[in-house]
């Protein structure tokens, strides 16, 4: 079982939160589709991917097999895909997929740079991707990031991560206010980290998250009174604030270790609205 570290109370639950696929996701939510493309160049070579689905897009990567670590980021100017390095894949079979699941509204379609190699920008090419436009205002809906697959960490070896963010809003009538709840959690298999904030730099080789857009002063707050601030699969933070008004924020999720970004995407999150 896993336990929820709430700021005001503790309890047990029996939800578990299983990794995330591709798979397993375009059986439920896919609506569209981009297809599936291969790159070769300078002897990197994987697959990479992207399907729309319901308030939700989904990225998929993973290399060809015999390939060695692929240094990679897909992104376009107001958003990061993915950003991370492929694991090496044996010649004898196929590696996993590395999935992104990133929430989406008004999607358009356009032009992206996907870079790999050295400094991830040595090979470029110009996919077409689904891009978030103009958010408009309307009932705010769970916002969800969520992340899975073999990547390298930052010693260059293979490691499993799996991470779920997610934002709701609890509109509160009778106080007139809006009432934000964020829980983060580690998905099946993956790797256990610790809850940071960009403020402070990251020690030591262990893992840290750190989820910019949540990042205003009142969740700074809750999150320095948490005791556990330590995500495994047996336990889940919680944080909640309130606010009089809210606003979207689209900044980087960052997974950091030994103070290296080993996988960074966009994870937007609800916040109060800064005066």
């Amino acid at each position: 079982m896993r336990r929820i570290f709430h700021l005001l109370a503790v309890g047990l639950i029996t939800q578990w939160f299983p990794s995330f696929s591709y798979a397993q996701e375009k059986k439920r939510k896919i609506v569209e589709e981009k297809p599936t493309l291969s790159t070769n160049q300078g002897g990197f070579s994987f697959d990479y991917g992207m399907a729309l689905g319901k308030d939700c897009k989904i990225v998929k990567l993973h290399n060809h097999p015999g390939r060695l670590r692929t240094p990679v980021k897909w992104a376009s100017p107001k958003e990061i895909f993915i950003d991370t390095t492929l694991v090496e894949c044996p010649s004898s079979g196929n590696c996993d997929w590395v999935n992104v699941k990133i929430p989406a509204w008004n999607t358009y379609s356009d032009k992206t740079t996907l870079g790999y190699g050295v400094n991830r920008d040595q090979y470029q090419q110009d996919p077409e991707a689904y891009c978030n436009g103009q958010r408009q205002a309307a009932s705010p809906i769970p916002l969800i990031t969520s992340i899975s697959g073999p990547i390298s960490d930052a010693k260059g070896d293979p490691i499993v991560v799996g991470v779920e963010v997610s934002c709701t809003v609890i509109p509160n009538a009778i106080k007139k206010v809006f009432q934000l709840r964020y829980v983060i959690a580690a998905l099946q298999n993956g790797v256990s980290f610790q809850v940071g904030s960009s403020q402070s730099s990251a020690q030591g080789s262990s893992m840290t998250l750190l989820w910019e857009s949540a990042e205003s002063s009142e969740f700074l707050q809750e999150l320095k009174r948490a005791e556990v601030k330590r995500v495994d699969s047996e336990r889940t933070l919680v944080i909640e604030v309130s606010a009089p008004a809210i606003e979207v924020e689209s900044k980087p999720l960052t997974l950091i270790q030994s103070g290296q970004a080993i996988f960074t995407t966009t994870a937007p999150a609800y916040r109060p609205k800064e005066e």
